[in-house]
């Protein structure tokens, strides 16, 4: 489970930074005093995100700063803990947050009707900032198997969430299996489950006395 979730965390780390590299960088503009709810270090013209080190796994430096360099950051600063701080424009900031917008919508569009589309899954519901996703599914054809396919959402939720200006400490995924007919919840898993497993399973045993 570690290796896969390494894997899906530093592969759609790379092709969304990438994604939102569309070139030079617009002029930022001075702010214009409108309060946007973001809780981000912003200075003047300048942007500072900070994703946790679980959003790095198996991610070289070399790969963080050239993805950094051409998604058009302004700067990326590697941390001890792992940890990652980008410097980007207000512009690039916003354009970050609509890609992975779009990588969301894409993602329960692609569950639902796509080619990876899940024949339990019937609809897919998620909050604003993607704290909750609740996965409407037949529960006659719904097994473990495809809770797999939900994973995507704990990273992309950590995506968006870091972006817009998250204590590392608060971010959290809830994922939500309903039965499609009674709305009866079947199973519930959460990303901040997910780590404390992994680390607990990363911890060495105590010496045998």
């Amino acid at each position: 489970m570690k290796k896969l979730f390494a894997i899906l965390l530093s592969g759609t780390l790379l092709f969304q930074l990438s994604a939102c590299s569309g070139g030079a960088d617009p002029t930022p503009t001075p702010d214009t005093g409108v309060d946007t709810g973001i809780q981000v270090d912003e200075g003047l013209f300048n942007v500072e995100v900070t994703l946790p080190a679980a959003l790095m796994e198996d991610t070289s430096e070399e790969e963080i700063r050239s993805t950094a360099d051409e998604s058009g950051f302004s700067s990326c600063t590697i941390h001890e803990d792992g940890s990652v701080t980008y410097t980007m424009s207000k512009a690039k900031h916003q354009e970050v947050l609509d890609g992975i917008q779009e990588s969301i919508d894409e993602t329960v569009e692609d569950l639902i009707n796509g080619e990876n589309a899940v024949a339990s899954f019937q609809k897919i519901e998620y909050s604003d900032n993607l704290s909750q996703v609740d996965i409407y599914v037949d529960q006659e054809q719904f097994s473990a198997l495809d809770t797999f396919s939900a994973l995507t959402f704990y990273v992309l939720g950590m995506y968006y969430q870091s972006f817009s200006g998250a204590d590392p400490g608060t971010i959290d995924v809830a994922i939500t299996f309903l039965d499609a007919s009674t709305n009866e919840e079947i199973e519930r898993m959460s990303l901040s489950e997910l780590l404390a497993s992994e680390e607990t399973q990363a911890s060495p045993s105590p010496a045998a006395e």
